[in-house]
């Protein structure tokens, strides 16, 4: 299965997006300073903004960037949740999930929560992840059938 990337989507330099990922329109990843390399089975939102610096960034599978996300880290694993206007800047490991308007610069060690106005971080038990997955499956399944009935699509090699 291969990647459904818009037409109106921007990515700029050497992008490379794994078999089922998924990018929506005005969503944009800019690896002209560095490259990007998408995992398999992402979903990054519309108007998220994926900007590599000089040594690129490695992304994982099955990770989810909400709206208006901002992520410059190095590096980031599976399975993270990135909410709506999060900022991320420094190495994410996996099953990470960052709330909201939340701004990360530090490292995040496996199942980190960055929450609240101040960007608190705590561990998660992993509880519930077989749902998690679950949902990030059926969330897929969706968009690979509304994205390309709605908008004309780029091919990506």
């Amino acid at each position: 299965m291969s990647a459904i990337v818009p037409a109106d989507a921007t990515l700029l330099g050497s992008v490379s997006i794994g078999p089922g990922s998924v990018v929506h329109p005005t969503a944009l990843l800019d690896a002209r300073a560095g490259p990007i390399v998408l995992g398999h089975n992402c979903i990054v939102e519309e108007r998220v903004a994926i900007v590599a610096g000089p040594a690129g960034i490695s992304i994982g599978d099955a990770n989810h960037f909400h709206a208006a996300a901002r992520i410059s880290a190095p590096s980031i694993g599976n399975c993270n949740v990135f909410l709506p206007r999060a900022v991320v800047s420094g190495p994410v490991a996996n099953f990470c999930s960052v709330a909201p308007a939340c701004v990360s610069h530090a490292p995040l060690p496996d199942r980190s929560v960055v929450y609240a106005h101040h960007s608190l971080r705590r561990d998660w038990s992993g509880l519930a992840v077989s749902q998690r997955l679950a949902d990030h499956a059926k969330h897929l399944a969706y968009l690979r059938d509304l994205i390309p009935a709605t908008h004309s699509l780029r091919l990506v090699t």
